[in-house]
């Protein structure tokens, strides 16, 4: 027992005399820097590409919901409306958890934005336009590249 205690102990003064010699210094704040800027270029990836086909299903659905509407085929014109719903709130979420990054604060906002523009308009009771929702919905890519730029 005394002898694993001693050597036990020698290894203890072994380990703190290497630590000791250790000459490279952490740069915490450089890490953190590379961090964010990785994680800034992934959200700016996933984002972009998201947005761009968040607003291109949109439409599709959309104008898919439009031809139901015209026809009188109420059934099909809800399906329609409960996916392009679903579609929306799964599109801002995913923009939420971009957001809940360590990413650049102006990328933060951007993505906060759209997911808070994504959520007005998805209102059942949001009286904006169609063609409004469209193009704002197309913008929030535009506005995401931008301040991922």
């Amino acid at each position: 027992m005394r002898r694993m205690l001693i050597a036990v102990g020698l290894a203890a003064v072994a380990l703190a005399g290497a630590a000791a010699c250790d000459k490279s210094t952490p740069n915490p704040a450089g890490s953190a820097g590379a961090d964010v800027a990785a994680a800034t270029r992934d959200a700016c990836t996933q984002a972009t590409a998201l947005s761009a086909t968040g607003a291109a299903e949109f439409n599709t659905k959309m104008n898919e919901f439009l031809q139901a509407a015209a026809s009188g085929d109420a059934a099909k014109g809800q399906q329609l409306e409960a996916e392009i719903r679903a579609k929306v709130t799964e599109w801002a979420t995913k923009l939420d958890g971009l957001a809940a990054k360590d990413v650049k604060p102006e990328v933060k906002t951007a993505l906060t934005e759209a997911a808070t523009t994504l959520r007005q308009h998805n209102d059942p009771n949001d009286s904006t336009s169609i063609d409004e929702v469209k193009a704002a919905y197309v913008a929030i890519a535009t506005k995401i590249s931008t301040a991922c730029a």
